[in-house]
This record gives C-alpha cells, structure tokens and sequence, in this order.
C-alpha cells in the first residue's frame, strides 16, 4: 500500500477545501491575537499596580524575569521549532503544547516590561495550530506553507489592526510569487483575521497621530532618515539574528543559568525606567508619549541608545520575542530628537515616523511592510506616504548593499 498523499484532484473540491482552509486561518489567527493582547493587558495592569507601593515594581519584574528563565529552560530541553521551520517544513515535530506555552511567556515577559518585540508570539502560535489543521493528504506542500504563512501574517495583523502589513508579511516570507490570487488570498485571510479584533477593540488606530506639519525641512529629513535608518537598522537585523540563532543551539544545563540572567536583565530595566519609565515593554509608550511631546530632548537622546541594547541584551540573555517594536520605537526615537533638535517641534510626529519607518524597513529587510505597517499603526494621511515609502524603499535598498559588507565582519557576523 504507497504512503504517497492523495490530494484531492476534483477541482470543485480543492477550491472548497482551500476556502475552508483559509475560512479557518483567519478565525484562529483572529482568535489568537485577542487572547495574546487580553494576556498582556492582564499582566501589565498587574504591573501597573504594584507602582504604587515603593520597591515593589523592581521585585515583581525580577520575579517575572525569574519565572520566565525556568519556563524557558524546561522548554528548551528539547528542541523547539521556529516559526520559519514551520513554514517550509524543515521541522519533523511540532510540539503545541511546548509552543503555546513559549508563546505566553514571551508576552508575559514583555507585559512585565521586557525590552523585547511581542509580535513573534502570534506568529509562532498562529503557524504552529495552522500546520496542525491540515493533513498532507488533503494539501500539497506548497499550500500548506501558504497558509501557514498566511496564518504568521494575519495574526501579526490581528494583533496591531494592520491587515494590509499583514498580508506583506506573509507574501514576504514565502516565496517570491507573482501569482495574484496568492497575494489577494494573503489579503483576504489577513483582513478577515482583524475583523475579530476590531469587533471588540474598534478599528481606530494604534497611535493617534497630533497635528504637524509636513515642510521642505521632512523631505531633507528623509534623506538622513535613510541613511540612519539603514546603517543601525541592518547592524541591529544582524547582531539580533546571530544572538537568536546562538540561544537556539543552546540547551542549559544548570538549572538556574537563564532564571538568574533573566532577573538580573529585568532588575537592570527596572533601574533605567527610575529615570526613563517609557523604556519599558516592547517600545509602544515611547511612540505613545513621543507623539504627543511628552518625552524631553535628552530623554529621547537616551531611549534612543538604550532601547536597542536593553533588547539585544534580553534575547542575549535567554529571551524569546521579536525586534520589530523596538526597532520601531529606536528610529521613532532618534526622528524626534533631530526634530527637537533642529528646533522644529510642530514637524516632530513627521520625523518620528520617518525615523521609525526607515529604521523598520532595514531591520525587517521589507520596504513594503514597513511602509505599510507604519501607515496603517497611524492611519497616515496620504499626503504623508510619498515620503514614507520613499524612507522605506531607500532604507531596504541601501540596507541590503550594507548587508553584504557587515556579513564579513567578524564581530557582528562571528563563525559559527
């Protein structure tokens, strides 16, 4: 008897069985990304709470430091899928209980106010339960690689309200296609997903955007916003993907290793927010704050430079979670304070999104997604996408040429 998978050969039946498949995606996605979010709302008011009584924050974040490193010590015991070994079935074993709970702690971490992205979280949930549902008889690999990569963009989606950046994501990581009805199959999942969200959240923006104005001086701008944006964007795509490939080939033995570097890293951010509360968590107060002129010239100067290293230094530390938050908040940062700087404050919303979208784009390696997420996260007039799209075209193309010269670096790129 051959082992060979039957997939369906009836045309009528493929595409009803396609629809559900994708049907689905969007619903667990959609799913995913309201349970993550309530996750991490719970544990950032429970946070929030303990401000209240002196000293109390610092040993709350150490705990969660502490709690978070054994989780990942026990999980890490075994080998634990990425999110791109899901996709392209390089993996032979998906563990879903071990991925679901990698997937909460990262939230839990970044709830307690680690410096580290939360968007890996939804994707890696999302991918693990959609490869799950569909049995190689029913799909070949190509389409099960689509809609798992669909289920990876369409809960990021799910998560921030931008079904369109969503959708980018997943044509992003699958392979290079021209084929429209993949991208307009990547779009519907991706939209349908946000729909759950919005019916509970609403569909405003993730950031409110205060009046600016968009002057000669942003067009300048735009050219520094390039070439910052892709010099600290690629150094901070490399040296993040080395330290996350270096903890995966990690498997501690001594029980206590990432619990004590985990607290000691969280005691160490509990100390910087004393003098900067915006730095914690994944980088949404200092988009938040910094939108509307509530962080001072210095401040923005100092999250500017910490925020990136607190980051790097908590997945160095044994941290799981994404960059794509703090990647946003450092370039949002550094707009800012050349806005300041330069004595333009009514131009500091532009800047700080120009920053962010450069900075974005070169660290994601995506011009597509980063105009796209930074458009739809603000809801950007349109008078605003012509400068933002040329930020993240020209960050991405002038990233990927710096690229190639720091992969000889040794010291961002050492031998494995």
């Amino acid at each position: 008897m051959s082992n060979t998978p039957q997939h369906p050969t009836n045309p009528r039946r493929k595409y009803i069985l396609l629809t559900l498949a994708a049907l689905t995606v969007a619903l667990s996605a959609g799913i995913i990304g309201v349970l993550l979010t309530e996750f991490l709302h719970l544990i950032e008011n429970l946070i929030s709470k303990t401000q209240q009584v002196p000293h109390l924050t610092p040993i709350m974040m150490a705990t969660a430091g502490a709690i978070s490193g054994i989780c990942w010590w026990k999980l890490r015991q075994k080998n634990l899928p990425s999110t791109q070994d899901i996709i392209t079935t390089r993996a032979q074993h998906y563990p879903f209980t071990r991925t679901t709970i990698d997937a909460f702690t990262q939230v839990f971490l970044v709830g307690a106010g680690a410096s580290i992205g939360r968007e890996a979280a939804p994707r890696q949930l999302a991918a693990t339960i959609a490869h799950r549902l569909y049995h190689p008889q029913h799909f070949t690999p190509e389409e099960r690689n689509f809609l798992t990569a669909a289920a990876c963009g369409a809960a990021l989606g799910a998560v921030y309200n931008t079904p369109y950046a969503g959708a980018a994501y997943t044509i992003s990581i699958v392979s290079p296609t021209k084929k429209w009805s993949k991208i307009l199959a990547a779009l519907t999942i991706s939209y349908l997903a946000v729909l759950i969200p919005r019916a509970i959240y609403g569909a405003a923006p993730y950031y409110q955007l205060p009046t600016y104005k968009l002057e000669y001086s942003s067009w300048i701008w735009v050219i520094g916003a390039i070439l910052i944006g892709a010099i600290l964007g690629t150094t901070f795509r490399i040296i993040s993907q080395n330290i996350i490939q270096k903890i995966r080939k990690e498997h501690p033995r001594h029980w206590w290793k990432l619990p004590a570097q985990l607290c000691s890293l969280m005691l160490l951010t509990a100390a910087i927010a004393t003098y900067q509360p915006n730095i914690l968590g994944n980088g949404v107060l200092i988009i938040e704050q910094g939108l509307h002129h509530n962080i001072t010239l210095s401040s923005f100067l100092i999250l500017a430079i910490t925020k990136p290293l607190l980051t790097l230094l908590s997945l160095r530390a044994g941290a799981a979670g994404g960059t794509l938050t703090p990647a946003l908040a450092t370039g949002a940062s550094i707009g800012a304070y050349i806005a300041l700087a330069s004595r333009t404050p009514e131009q500091l919303p532009v800047f700080m999104l120009l920053g962010a979208t450069s900075l974005l784009s070169a660290s994601e390696a995506s011009a597509l997604f980063g105009a796209l997420f930074t458009i739809e996260l603000t809801h950007a007039p349109i008078e605003l996408w012509a400068p933002l799209l040329m930020c993240s075209i020209g960050a991405e193309y002038l990233g990927k040429i710096l690229n190639r010269h720091i992969q000889h670096n040794t010291w961002l790129n050492p031998p494995h």
